[in-house]
């Protein structure tokens, strides 16, 4: 027998009422209140409490402190994003390599940078950003296949070299070939695009 509808209506208003006191726990602090008056600031609106509960997750549950959290923020509308959406993609990111300061959040952001610009160069890349697909690809290649750059600016050049333009997708095509065949060799390159041309023909 499913629960009454009144009951869920009833434990759904228990739990906004609990987040809504959580949330005014918080803002008595005066760190954490400067935090959001920041944030809001940056973003131009009000928080609306979805937002408000996804800060509240990097402070609580990921441990980042209210400085590493201003500078997420930040780091993200400086590249043009100002969704909470992609600053906790970030965020995870972050968590997951480890990075509890602002200081390693810089060398992190640096570091990408400089291998989403060498990308760009190979693939012969200019006048525009990359589009979020991109940046997940070239962070899947360094990140969980675990390619140096040269590599992956190596398969770039075998790209344009197969196909005489940029394209992303082929490229992925010779890393994630590479990565299941798992070569040593930066010559097993043209072993994977001769398999792709195979697969084409």
């Amino acid at each position: 027998m499913g629960v009454p509808e009144i009951l869920l209506l009833s434990i759904r208003r228990q739990r906004q009422m609990c987040i809504r006191d959580r949330i005014k726990e918080f803002r008595k602090n005066p760190d954490i209140s400067e935090l959001f008056f920041i944030i809001e600031t940056y973003l131009k609106h009000t928080l609306s409490s979805t937002d408000t509960n996804m800060v509240l997750y990097w402070l609580d549950v990921l441990h980042f402190s209210t400085d590493l959290v201003e500078y997420l923020v930040e780091y993200c509308i400086t590249k043009g994003h100002s969704s909470l959406r992609y600053m906790n993609k970030v965020a995870l990111g972050w968590a997951d390599a480890g990075i509890k300061t602002v200081d390693q959040a810089k060398d992190d952001a640096a570091a990408h940078s400089q291998i989403y610009y060498s990308v760009m160069k190979a693939l012969g890349i200019t006048g525009r950003n990359l589009v979020d697909s991109e940046v997940s690809l070239i962070n899947k290649w360094v990140g969980e296949y675990g390619f140096d750059i040269e590599l992956v600016k190596a398969a770039c050049s075998k790209t344009i070299s197969a196909i005489q333009k940029p394209s992303f997708e082929y490229t992925d095509s010779i890393l994630s070939l590479i990565h299941i065949y798992e070569p040593t060799r930066q010559a097993e390159i043209s072993y994977a695009v001769l398999c792709l041309k195979k697969k084409t023909s």
